[in-house]
């Protein structure tokens, strides 16, 4: 089984409370950025900046040389260009934007999934890694105490828990989608769990995302921030257990009055033979090699399914195996 997933780098750089005006580019720019690639090329965005900052020739040329420190095709053209603007955090604050550029590659890269018009919508909705800072952010990051952002995981420490403990399956209600889908994801580990060196992964809405840029019909954004519990908001929790030698994990989805839950329990953890697993560490036979990252993922197939989001080509041998779900 191949395993296609979108590519994805991100890089946050902290704000603080100076103020500063347009005025000249600092040599040690420190912004957010992503690189988000696709069939046709890529999206980069790139962020925060004032309105003036946004207007000046100066800064859009060290935007686009910033660009350049990644490196994913030779032949490449600039072919879009979008400003996404947000209201001002406070009053007397400026309004800030990021910068969205739409880059088309050649030769095109099928396998990298979407086009470079669902990857610019995409990140027109898209989350940036950091919040907006006073006056959208310092920018200088000689002058920044620390503009590297340490790694942030969605993982929550929990109690112990075992299979027993865990809730039935259940469906009840339905799922609706929209053009856009905001969702927060959450995955509880106990801390007794990963002290007995257990296996488990966070993300647990990546794969959401992953069969929408598929199929180019709908929008996810997976939540940095806070959501309101709505109709419309979707939430997403994943929770480890033990059982006795074994494990159980279940996902849980969400939406307003509408609940699907469903769980895999093992009774064993089997031996550490890769040579049935992909280069992620999913095993290619869920029937007989599994563990508790494949069976996450499985889980989150079997979310997309109940969604209407059909599986990409790449993952349907897998979801056909292992578990037998709605």
């Amino acid at each position: 089984m191949r395993c296609r997933s979108v590519l994805v780098l991100a890089f946050a750089a902290a704000g603080c409370m100076t103020v500063q005006q347009a005025g000249p580019v600092p040599a040690d720019l420190a912004v957010n950025r992503r690189w988000e690639s696709n069939a046709d090329g890529y999206v980069y965005t790139v962020g925060y900046f004032t309105p003036e900052q946004v207007r000046s020739p100066a800064w859009e040329a060290a935007r686009i040389a910033r660009m350049a420190t990644v490196h994913l095709c030779d032949n490449r053209e600039i072919v879009g260009r979008d400003i996404r603007w947000y209201e001002p955090i406070a009053p007397g604050e400026p309004t800030c934007a990021a910068v969205v550029y739409s880059i088309a590659c050649r030769p095109r890269r099928p396998e990298w999934g979407s086009s470079l018009e669902y990857g610019r919508r995409q990140a027109m909705v898209e989350d940036m890694p950091s919040p907006i800072q006073a006056n959208c952010g310092e920018k200088d990051g000689s002058r920044l105490p620390n503009p590297r952002v340490p790694f942030v995981t969605d993982a929550v420490l929990g109690s112990f828990m075992f299979c027993r403990d865990m809730l039935p399956d259940i469906t009840v209600g339905r799922f609706r989608l929209r053009e856009v889908n905001h969702v927060q994801e959450r995955t509880i580990v106990p801390t007794e769990y990963i002290r007995r060196g257990r296996p488990f992964s966070g993300g647990a809405a990546a794969f959401l995302r992953v069969a929408a840029t598929d199929e180019q019909r709908v929008h996810f954004v997976i939540s940095s921030r806070e959501l309101p519990h709505d109709r419309h908001n979707i939430f997403v929790d994943q929770v480890f257990s033990d059982n006795s030698e074994g494990y159980c994990v279940t996902l849980t989805a969400r939406q307003g009055d509408a609940l699907w839950r469903r769980t895999i329990k093992r009774d064993s953890i089997p031996g550490t033979d890769r040579s049935m697993k992909d280069g992620k560490g999913h095993s290619l036979d869920p029937a007989e090699y599994w563990d508790a990252q494949s069976d996450a993922h499985m889980l989150q197939h079997q979310l997309a399914l109940h969604l209407g989001l059909p599986l990409p080509r790449d993952h349907r041998i897998e979801a056909s195996r292992g578990y037998d779900g709605d």
